[in-house]
């Protein structure tokens, strides 16, 4: 199997930027209107961080900190992992494996932000990667209550887990968790 795509092919060339003055909330607001399981954090055009659910989950809700007091440089994660839009998909994605990601930044030859790559960004222009990610990467989860299938909240193929009645995606089980937070 040829694996010639780059970077350039499945980026999302759009990412939702945020300053690092913002509070939690309005990120986390952000986030579902836009229908993403991150940010990017920016100040002044220069890459600051991202923030990801996992970090929300561990740094807000699991520490009991009030989202509309917390900023956002408060819960970004500052060490981020980037990538070339000319690099090959399965060079981002061995990346992805070697620091246990599943986002990239995507930047150029000037550290200028140009996109945002994800692994359902890999899996919709290179479906055949997704028994290689899974069979060689820790960015699954290994717990058995997990089943291929469609997600009845985004309808994204994916692992998904029974809640409520529902199968929901990894994705989709941390935005409830966050919406339940908020509310």
């Amino acid at each position: 199997m040829k694996f010639n795509l780059t970077v350039l092919d499945a980026m999302t060339k759009t990412p939702v930027v945020v300053s690092p003055e913002i509070s939690v909330e309005h990120g986390v607001k952000l986030m579902l209107k836009a229908k993403v399981g991150s940010l990017v954090v920016q100040e002044n055009n220069i890459l600051k961080g991202i923030v990801t659910e996992k970090d929300l989950v561990e740094k807000i809700i699991l520490k009991s900190l009030n989202p509309k007091k917390t900023k956002i440089s408060s819960v970004m994660s500052t060490v981020v992992v980037t990538v070339h839009p000319r690099v090959e998909i399965m060079e981002a994605v061995k990346l992805m494996t070697k620091y246990n990601v599943r986002r990239l930044p995507v930047v150029d030859k000037d550290n200028k932000l140009v996109g945002f790559l994800t692994l359902n960004d890999v899996l919709r222009v290179q479906p055949q990667l997704f028994e290689l990610i899974l069979d060689k990467s820790r960015l699954f989860s290994s717990r058995r209550d997990y089943v291929d299938s469609e997600c009845d909240k985004c309808k994204v193929y994916a692992l998904v887990k029974p809640i409520n009645g529902r199968f929901l995606c990894q994705e989709c089980e941390r935005n409830e968790r966050i919406i339940n937070y908020l509310n």
